[in-house]
């Protein structure tokens, strides 16, 4: 919700472009999940799964805590996106046609999201293009019903708290890498 949601909330004009901007993630999504199985079986071919099995955690977790900890101390996490992303996405906000959510929808993959990347990393580690699609799809589908009902959740609910809520989300992610890499180093020993 973080990172899609004012997307989100600019394509929601209608359900039309709702449901075309989900359309586009979804894609994008299936397109990543089989470039991480293809690729994830030559990255991973000499690397075992046990190994693979805390790398993927371990990246997480310190992407996590180095997110929340930039939020904690306010420090400038903004990541221009590429021309080749910002001009045309620009372009469909201005301009909407009927295909413009998803267009924006696809053009999604371009934020710099740990969580979606992680995911792909994750997809990487099945060394299998089907299994790691249906990973994609499974990631796919549990972000849609945030997405779907964020933006009156944001103006209703969280709207009041938004001051304090980058410090609380920095927390969350710095808790939530610490156990991520806790759990992992647990495995180890």
């Amino acid at each position: 919700m973080g990172m899609c949601g004012p997307i989100v909330i600019i394509a929601n004009q209608s359900a039309a472009s709702h449901f075309f901007y989900h359309i586009g993630r979804l894609l994008d999504y299936l397109l990543l999940g089989v470039f991480a199985g293809t690729f994830g079986q030559y990255i991973f071919l000499h690397v075992s799964h046990s190994l693979v099995a805390y790398i993927t955690p371990l990246s997480m977790g310190s992407v996590f805590v180095f997110l929340g900890s930039s939020i904690l101390f306010e420090k400038n996490l903004h990541l221009s996106l590429q021309n080749i992303v910002q001009k045309p996405l620009q372009k469909h906000i201005k301009e909407p046609s009927l295909f413009s959510p998803l267009f924006v929808g696809f053009l999604s993959i371009g934020l710099p999201c740990g969580w979606l990347y992680g995911f792909v990393l994750g997809a990487a580690t099945t060394n299998n293009a089907f299994v790691s699609v249906l990973f994609m799809l499974m990631f796919w589908l549990s972000t849609v019903p945030l997405l779907l009902i964020g933006p009156s959740l944001t103006q209703k609910f969280i709207a009041p708290f938004k001051k304090r809520f980058p410090r609380l989300a920095g927390f969350l992610l710095v808790f939530t890498g610490i156990f991520i890499i806790y759990t992992a180093l647990t495995r180890i020993h």
